[in-house]
């Protein structure tokens, strides 16, 4: 496999899981690329991954699509794969997205759905759910620790199991130091974005 990343903690910290995650399952990171938002222009990087022969490549696109589409400029037809933020690029599935396979986390909160469209007629996607998250579990641990303690709010976060979030169902994980929550796999077909059974 190969994996092109936005050259920062949040793409570095995925190039490392997606390198563990492979070669505890008999796979292998063969050819890590990164790209900058000062420099979007990544074509060399594709050509890179491309002339690897690879089974497949990781985009992990922080911008609006535009890897996406350099890669299928570049040639490159290996399978591809992303995260959810392929259901973000602009509301839609541009057609370099046609065959991306992507893992979408289940939100589980309906009434928060509900209350999202109403108040700006569209539905959330992960950044608006996980910040709405994030604001509610700061908010309960400060209530929690009423000496607002750092420790004390470390803990009560820590040691969430089944917090019902906006964007899923959340465990928070000290291996990953993350929320563990229920994710699908999805990919783009016909333009459309659908789940693979």
């Amino acid at each position: 496999m190969g994996i092109i990343y936005y050259d920062n903690e949040w793409g570095q910290g995925y190039r490392e899981s997606v390198k563990e995650y492979l070669a505890a399952h008999d796979a292998e990171l063969v050819s890590a690329e990164s790209y900058i938002f000062s420099s979007l222009d990544v074509r060399s990087q594709l050509l890179k991954l491309k002339s690897a022969k690879l089974d497949g490549v990781i985009i992990i696109d922080a911008t609006r699509g535009e890897l996406f589409d350099q890669a299928r400029e570049v040639g490159l037809n290996t399978p591809l794969l992303s995260e959810w933020e392929v259901e973000t690029v602009d509301g839609k599935a541009r057609a370099s997205l046609e065959g991306v396979h992507y893992f979408l986390p289940i939100g589980e909160d309906k009434s928060f759905d509900e209350k999202f469209i109403a108040k700006y007629n569209r539905t959330a996607n992960m950044v608006e759910r996980d910040s709405y998250d994030a604001l509610m579990l700061f908010a309960k641990a400060l209530e929690y620790c009423p000496d607002h303690s750092p420790q004390c709010m470390t803990d009560y976060v820590t040691s969430l199991n089944g917090y019902p979030g906006a964007g899923g169902n959340l465990r928070f994980n000290k291996d990953s130091w993350s929320f563990d929550k229920p994710f699908v796999l999805k990919t783009v077909r016909n333009g459309t974005f659908v789940e693979v059974s």
